[in-house]
């Protein structure tokens, strides 16, 4: 309810779902609003509901359909996740130490991503988001100790340039690309450790999906901005600590989906390039490749990667791959590879 109060008072009560009964209310959010990742958000109108699709204005599109995602965010999320928070854990737990700075991106509520136990070694960490109302929930998840330690921080990651590329899509201006905004730092830097928890395909796939646009239209679109803003968001975060940690979600399997190969198949290669090999094999989203943007940064050194299955929801699964690259070579033991089942 207050969630709902704080939308209506910014002006956005429009993007708001009828209410429901208490039963309806329990169980139905996933399906009020298109899910996480590009592959679910490609056929997602029928699982919310049907009906006409809002049309968006441009400007502020990226941050309102973010917004109405977060707000409608099924409750049974967060025990349903608690696997992918500790396999995330695993993977966070040797690369922050005592006492670090720690910035994270695009945490929304914190469902995925493990704020408490960060937050407990960290010795601050800055949530920056794009929706601070669902930021603050996340914080208001973490113990009240650790809780003087964690912030929220309003902030577009892609300086605009998201909202800019939404604008020229709907006015049919498909080859025109934004001038790039220079990679400066984020607020609040330098850290020691930034996080950007599974953002990549958010930055403009829900706002351009929820003004109608879909297919070709949708296609050309991704391919033309996508890597670029990708690309601009990876420069920021590694131009504000000497280590990231990339959290993405490079493919999904949903009912209906029909890969060539099978989540189990992924989790069990042998290596990194295996397992890419079997992504590149399925239908991996068109948003834009963290790991090409990493690769492509000057004075990056790739230290780990790891996948895990992300189970979003009964019959649809996610898979999480994680990167961590610094600046610099770090000493011997942290280069590492981990695989997660």
């Amino acid at each position: 309810m207050r969630l709902r109060r704080a939308i209506e008072r910014a002006g956005l009560d429009g993007w708001l779902a009828p209410r429901r009964g208490a039963a309806a209310r329990a169980g139905v959010d996933a399906r009020m609003a298109p899910e996480p990742g590009a592959a679910a958000r490609a056929g997602a109108s029928a699982r919310a509901g049907g009906g006409a699709r809002p049309t968006l204005e441009p400007a502020g599109a990226a941050a309102r359909a973010n917004v109405v995602r977060n707000a409608r965010a099924e409750r049974s999320r967060l025990d349903r996740w608690q696997e992918t928070r500790d396999r995330c854990w695993s993977f966070l737990d040797p690369l922050i130490a005592d006492g670090a700075r720690v910035a994270v991106l695009g945490a929304g509520k914190a469902h995925t991503l493990p704020v408490s136990r960060i937050a407990a070694r960290a010795g601050s960490v800055a949530l920056l988001d794009i929706d601070p109302v669902s930021a603050r929930m996340g914080r208001r998840r973490v113990g009240a100790r650790e809780r003087r330690r964690v912030s929220v921080i309003e902030h577009d990651v892609t300086l605009g340039r998201a909202d800019a590329i939404i604008a020229a899509t709907l006015t049919g201006a498909a080859r025109f690309t934004p001038p790039p905004p220079a990679a400066t730092p984020l607020p609040g830097a330098p850290y020691d450790v930034v996080i950007g928890d599974l953002l990549y395909t958010q930055l403009v796939y829900p706002a351009l999906h929820d003004a109608g646009v879909a297919g070709d239209r949708m296609r050309a679109a991704l391919a033309l901005h996508g890597q670029p803003l990708v690309n601009l968001v990876v420069a920021r975060m590694h131009a504000s600590a000497p280590l990231v940690v990339h959290l993405h979600d490079p493919i999904a399997w949903l009912p209906g989906s029909r890969h060539p190969i099978a989540i189990e198949q992924v989790l069990e290669a042998r290596s990194a390039v295996q397992a890419r090999g079997l992504i590149a094999r399925g239908r991996p989203v068109a948003s834009g490749d963290v790991r090409h943007a990493v690769e492509t940064t000057a004075g990056i050194t790739l230290l780990r990667e790891a996948w895990w299955r992300w189970p979003f929801a009964p019959g649809s699964d996610y898979l999480v791959w994680a990167l961590a690259a610094a600046r610099v070579r770090p000493p011997n033991s942290l280069v590492t590879l981990t695989t997660s089942r």
